[in-house]
Protein backbone atom coordinates (compact mmCIF):
# COMPACT_ATOMS: atom_id res chain seq x y z
CA UNK A 1 0.00 0.00 0.00
CA UNK A 2 1.24 3.49 -0.82
CA UNK A 3 0.06 6.88 0.35
CA UNK A 4 1.37 10.40 0.86
CA UNK A 5 1.88 12.36 4.08
CA UNK A 6 2.56 15.90 2.95
CA UNK A 7 5.58 15.70 0.64
CA UNK A 8 6.59 12.21 1.82
CA UNK A 9 5.52 8.89 0.34
CA UNK A 10 4.76 6.04 2.74
CA UNK A 11 4.92 2.45 1.50
CA UNK A 12 3.62 -0.36 3.70
CA UNK A 13 4.43 -3.99 3.01
CA UNK A 14 2.03 -6.88 3.60
CA UNK A 15 4.94 -9.11 4.67
CA UNK A 16 8.30 -8.66 6.36
CA UNK A 17 11.10 -7.37 4.13
CA UNK A 18 14.77 -8.26 4.26
CA UNK A 19 17.74 -6.21 3.03
CA UNK A 20 17.95 -6.57 -0.74
CA UNK A 21 14.22 -7.33 -1.23
CA UNK A 22 12.67 -5.44 -4.15
CA UNK A 23 9.88 -2.97 -3.47
CA UNK A 24 8.38 -2.39 -6.92
CA UNK A 25 6.60 0.81 -7.91
CA UNK A 26 4.77 1.44 -11.19
CA UNK A 27 6.10 4.56 -12.92
CA UNK A 28 3.78 4.25 -15.89
CA UNK A 29 5.32 2.98 -19.12
CA UNK A 30 4.23 -0.67 -18.98
CA UNK A 31 6.23 -3.13 -21.09
CA UNK A 32 3.16 -4.38 -23.00
CA UNK A 33 2.58 -0.90 -24.47
CA UNK A 34 6.09 0.53 -24.97
CA UNK A 35 9.37 -1.01 -26.05
CA UNK A 36 12.49 -1.02 -23.87
CA UNK A 37 14.08 2.07 -25.43
CA UNK A 38 10.90 4.16 -25.04
CA UNK A 39 10.37 3.03 -21.42
CA UNK A 40 13.93 3.75 -20.35
CA UNK A 41 14.00 7.12 -22.14
CA UNK A 42 10.75 8.14 -20.43
CA UNK A 43 11.89 7.01 -16.97
CA UNK A 44 15.30 8.67 -17.30
CA UNK A 45 13.73 11.93 -18.48
CA UNK A 46 10.96 12.10 -15.88
CA UNK A 47 12.37 10.29 -12.85
CA UNK A 48 16.16 10.30 -13.44
CA UNK A 49 16.83 6.59 -13.08
CA UNK A 50 17.80 3.58 -15.20
CA UNK A 51 15.15 0.87 -14.79
CA UNK A 52 16.34 -2.61 -13.85
CA UNK A 53 12.97 -4.40 -13.53
CA UNK A 54 12.66 -7.90 -15.02
CA UNK A 55 10.86 -6.60 -18.11
CA UNK A 56 13.67 -4.12 -18.84
CA UNK A 57 16.59 -6.41 -17.93
CA UNK A 58 15.18 -9.21 -20.10
CA UNK A 59 13.75 -6.92 -22.82
CA UNK A 60 10.25 -8.41 -22.72
CA UNK A 61 8.28 -7.95 -25.98
CA UNK A 62 5.37 -5.54 -26.43
CA UNK A 63 1.92 -7.10 -26.52
CA UNK A 64 1.55 -6.55 -30.27
CA UNK A 65 4.53 -8.85 -31.01
CA UNK A 66 4.08 -11.39 -28.19
CA UNK A 67 3.51 -15.03 -29.02
CA UNK A 68 1.75 -17.62 -26.87
CA UNK A 69 5.21 -18.87 -25.84
CA UNK A 70 6.00 -15.41 -24.40
CA UNK A 71 2.95 -15.44 -22.12
CA UNK A 72 3.58 -17.45 -18.97
CA UNK A 73 1.66 -17.32 -15.71
CA UNK A 74 3.43 -17.78 -12.39
CA UNK A 75 1.54 -19.51 -9.60
CA UNK A 76 2.39 -20.63 -6.08
CA UNK A 77 0.23 -23.74 -6.36
CA UNK A 78 1.91 -27.10 -5.74
CA UNK A 79 1.84 -29.47 -8.67
CA UNK A 80 1.59 -32.60 -6.47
Amino acid sequence: MKYFLGRCIVIRAIRSLRPGDVVAENYGPIFTKRNLEERRKNLAGRYWFFCECNACRENWPCLEIMTNDDIKLRTNRNKN
